[in-house]
């Protein structure tokens, strides 16, 4: 089970159920994962932490390629259109609409 502050991000083969690798957040985190391609067809996956991190991951083995710090907390899921990912955070002293190119 991950540490109390933590999440873990599962990628499960759907025939058998078996886990095909596992990713550990630095926070907890209550977004959904958003799939999205690159260029040549390959899957990367973003994650969103409750402390502002977001996690850019390759999708066929969970190798990290990227994150981003953003100032404030993230309870929203991202959403994607083309090669641009927008998110919302929100805090105690402000809150904001990021629109962060991913390509």
């Amino acid at each position: 089970a991950p540490d109390l502050g933590s999440s873990m991000l599962y990628a499960i083969d759907k025939n058998t159920g078996e886990a095909l690798w596992e990713y550990r957040m630095n926070a907890e985190t209550v977004s959904s994962p958003t799939a999205v391609y690159d260029r040549y067809g390959d899957a990367r996956i973003i994650q969103a932490c409750g402390n502002g991190e977001i996690a850019l991951l390759r999708a066929r083995d969970g190798q990290l390629l990227s994150t981003l710090k953003l100032q404030e907390k993230i309870e929203a899921s991202p959403a994607v259109f083309g090669s641009f990912l927008v998110i919302g955070t929100c805090g105690s002293r402000s809150s904001a609409l990021y629109c962060i190119q991913i390509d």
